[in-house]
């Protein structure tokens, strides 16, 4: 988490930005993009049931999960890059602010997480158990089909099963928006 706001707050490589939007209501969002991600060796094929994915939030100051209202088009529309320091300076917002809606999001994400592991492993399941047997079936007409072979479908489908279950959520961008008045009235308040 700490290292969510260090890269908010310093990070110039593209990963990070900082908008506003004209608005006459003031609130805070913050958009955070987390990859789930498998760990698995590459001859298990995981990631045909679940590549890297990405997994978008966004939270506003009360933490609640506007991420539907908020979809990256009508953020697009909507935004302005605005300069973060200047920000900073008017005084208001702290660390704490952050780490908030960064555990919110965070725990979103986590829950959008489980739900797209899950339709993984539905899909690996119902794809690896199909296969398996097939193989059976074809054994019992060719002797050439090996239990090696059936073995190892076996075996990908725990590996797989296994990978995905522990798939993990890596951050991959967060951007903090302010919603209020123009920035040019920010140095007046």
């Amino acid at each position: 988490m700490g290292d969510a706001i260090d890269l908010l707050l310093a990070s110039k490589s593209g990963t990070t930005a900082f908008s506003s939007i004209v608005s006459p209501k003031p609130n805070i969002l913050l958009e955070v993009v987390f990859v789930l991600e498998t760990v698995a060796e590459t001859r298990w094929h995981v990631d045909q049931f679940l590549a890297p994915t990405p997994v978008r939030v966004v939270v506003d100051l009360r933490r609640k999960d506007v991420t539907e209202e908020r979809t990256p088009a009508a953020l697009a529309l909507e935004t302005e890059d605005a300069p973060l320091t200047q920000f900073l300076e008017r005084g208001g917002f702290d660390a704490s602010v952050c780490k908030l809606l960064i555990t919110a999001a965070t725990k979103l994400a986590e829950q959008k997480a489980l739900a797209v592991k899950k339709e993984a492993e539905t899909r690996a399941l119902l794809a690896l158990s199909e296969e398996r047997q097939r193989l059976i079936d074809l054994r019992k007409l060719n002797d050439h089909v090996r239990l090696e072979e059936i073995e190892s479908t076996e075996n990908q489908l725990l590996k797989t099963r296994e990978a995905i279950q522990q798939a993990r959520l890596r951050l991959d961008a967060v951007r903090l928006i302010v919603e209020g008045p123009p920035v040019d009235e920010w140095k007046k308040r």
